[in-house]
C-alpha cells in the first residue's frame, strides 16, 4: 500500500500518465486459507520475540504515516492465503476497478487487521 502511494505520488509529480494493471504475486503461496494470528506468524517467520516484532512494526507504522495511510498491528491481526484477493483483482477488469478494489483490500488488511481472504472484505472490494 505504501508502494502504491509512492508510485501514485511519483506519477503525479512527473506528469507521467500510466494505467496500473495489478498482477498476482503471492509472497507466501503456501499460507493456509484458515486465518491465523499475524503477530505469531511474524514471530515465527522472523525468529523474533513479541517485543522485537512490535518494535519492527513501529517502523512500518511510520512508513505508512509518512504517506498518509493508517496502519494497525495488534494481537488481533490476521494473515491468510491471498489467492482469493488476487482473483478479485483479476475479475475487476479495468485498472480503475482494480484500483478501487485494492484500496479496500489493503485498508482491510493493513488498517483493520482483517485476513486478506475474508469473504466480507472481498465482497466489499467488489462493490
Amino acid at each position: 500500500w505504501v508502494g502504491k502511494r509512492n508510485l501514485e505520488t511519483a506519477l503525479r509529480s512527473t506528469g507521467v500518465q500510466a494505467r496500473v494493471h495489478w498482477k498476482a504475486f503471492q509472497l507466501n503461496p503456501g499460507a493456509s486459507d484458515t486465518p491465523s494470528n499475524k503477530l505469531e506468524m511474524y514471530m515465527s517467520k522472523f525468529g523474533m520475540g513479541r517485543d522485537q516484532v512490535l518494535r519492527m512494526t513501529a517502523g512500518m507504522r511510520q512508513n505508512f504515516a509518512n504517506v498518509g495511510l493508517p496502519y494497525a498491528f495488534t494481537d488481533q491481526g490476521l494473515v491468510a492465503n491471498t489467492m482469493d484477493a488476487h482473483r478479485v483483482l483479476a475479475w475487476c477488469g479495468s485498472p480503475e476497478a482494480q484500483d478501487k478494489a485494492v484500496e479496500v483490500i489493503f485498508n482491510g488488511y493493513f488498517a483493520e487487521e482483517r485476513a486478506p481472504n475474508d469473504r466480507d472484505l472481498l465482497i466489499e472490494a467488489c462493490v
